[in-house]
């Protein structure tokens, strides 16, 4: 859940301008690693699928209760 967590506040960082978004990014791809790591094939699966439609904190959330 933490990972999830970083990966919506990773966005504050993006803010800033130039240097921001390349923080942000990698930020955002380290924590999506991890999550891969983490969850089951199906749970990540669940994770992307509702990672388009909400924020991640609350994808992650969805994702573990299917």
């Amino acid at each position: 859940m933490k990972h999830a967590l970083a990966i919506d506040l990773s966005m504050l960082p993006g803010m800033i301008p130039i240097i921001g978004d390349v923080v942000a990014d990698v930020v955002e791809d380290l924590h999506s690693a991890e999550l891969r790591k983490v969850l089951t094939s199906q749970q990540y699966g669940e994770f992307l699928k509702q990672d388009k439609i909400a924020p991640a904190t609350i994808a992650m959330a969805r994702a573990l209760t299917k």
